[in-house]
């Protein structure tokens, strides 16, 4: 199957760009076509970009702490921009696992940004986001130090025009000690699930700490 650039209608390679620490980061946007489904890749091996940037998308897993959190703001707010430069709008996002759960701060910047105040914004955005959760076990959930946010989305604070704590409080989790990617999705998803029933039941039991005023039999976590 042939992997070739997604174009603007006139012809133009679709190139998008994000904020990482000091720097821009040029993303190019490849498309596959699969039966009527179009798969949209993003890829940062770009001559604009320095030999370490290029790297960033030239595996999944891998690296450190620094590599994965670059990797998510690529996937989220990347993913986002391109869908935009496309013309795509969708009604309903579907976040797979917490590594795309950065997508949540992005949508909200863009209603920010026409205006809506920020809670409003994260209702809105919260309304038509739906999280599935895949690894039942810690390891599989990223979390980040407070100073890793701010160096990497410190930017973010004023474009949502709220404070540091209001945006780490978004993901934060006090018993791992840091922001937790997977919290970020539970807490801005209308809807969340697992992979199966007892994936859902793991989980539940994982993160009942998030919840402590519900019992386990009260909450839902389904197929």
């Amino acid at each position: 199957m042939t992997v070739t650039p997604a174009v603007h209608p006139n012809g133009e390679e679709v190139i998008i760009s994000i904020q990482l620490p000091g720097r821009e980061l040029y993303i190019k946007v490849w498309q596959l076509q699969v039966g009527r489904i179009v798969i949209y890749f993003l890829d940062a091996d770009l001559a604009q970009n320095s030999l370490e940037d290029r790297s960033l998308t030239s595996k999944l897993y891998g690296g450190n702490h620094d590599t994965r959190i670059s990797q998510e703001i690529i996937l989220g707010i990347g993913g986002v921009k391109a869908l935009r430069e496309l013309g795509i709008a969708p009604t309903a996002w579907h976040i797979n696992e917490g590594h795309a759960a950065f997508s949540i701060l992005e949508r909200v910047r863009e209603l920010v940004q026409r205006g809506i105040p920020f809670h409003t914004a994260c209702e809105a955005v919260r309304s038509c986001t739906i999280f599935t959760t895949h690894t039942p076990v810690p390891a599989g959930h990223d979390v980040f130090s407070s100073e890793m946010i701010d160096h990497y989305l410190g930017h973010m604070y004023e474009k949502l025009s709220i404070d540091r704590n209001t945006l780490i409080g978004m993901g934060w989790d006090d018993l791992r000690h840091g922001f937790n990617m997977t919290r970020l999705a539970m807490n801005n998803a209308i809807f969340t699930n697992g992979v199966s029933q007892l994936h859902g039941k793991v989980t539940k039991q994982m993160f009942a700490y998030l919840y402590k005023s519900i019992p386990l039999r009260r909450y839902q976590f389904t197929m």
